[in-house]
């Protein structure tokens, strides 16, 4: 399956460069694939997603997809298949404010910055579009 891809990369100088490349307007990442982008452990992101989804903050059902993933051993061949989660980009979003590490820092400055330039160009950002849509479903 396709994921589409986010990274966080920091130059010589300091400075960090974001690259998002979206799958079907969208991004899936995998627990340790998060972890690795946040630079945090793995267990920090499975217990904030754990709390976002007891709290109602995320619903598991809309941000999570199960992919079959074909395991292979030290040289290519196929040694059966597997089952991983999936988590989608607002699965992404929300552990970036609930997880500390300067990735996350980075990560949140980058959407802020994309949301208001969207802003300003007379652009709809998705936020508002998703709010939108989400309140058109409540009043039918």
């Amino acid at each position: 399956m396709e994921q589409g891809t986010i990274k966080i990369e920091e130059n010589n100088s300091g400075h960090f460069n974001v690259s998002a490349k979206l799958y079907n307007g969208d991004i899936w990442l995998t627990k340790h694939q998060i972890a690795d982008l946040f630079e945090v452990f793995v267990s920090a992101v499975s217990a904030k997603l754990k709390s976002l989804f007891k709290n109602g903050l995320l619903d598991e059902n809309e941000v999570i997809r199960n992919c079959e993933v074909v395991r292979r051993n030290s040289f290519s061949y196929s040694i059966g298949k597997t089952y991983v989660d999936l988590y989608n980009m607002e699965a992404i979003l929300m552990l970036s404010f609930h997880l500390k590490s300067k990735k996350t820092e980075v990560f949140r400055k980058w959407v802020q910055t994309h949301v208001r330039r969207n802003i300003e160009n007379k652009e709809i950002p998705l936020i508002v579009a998703s709010m939108a849509a989400y309140k058109l479903n409540e009043l039918n």
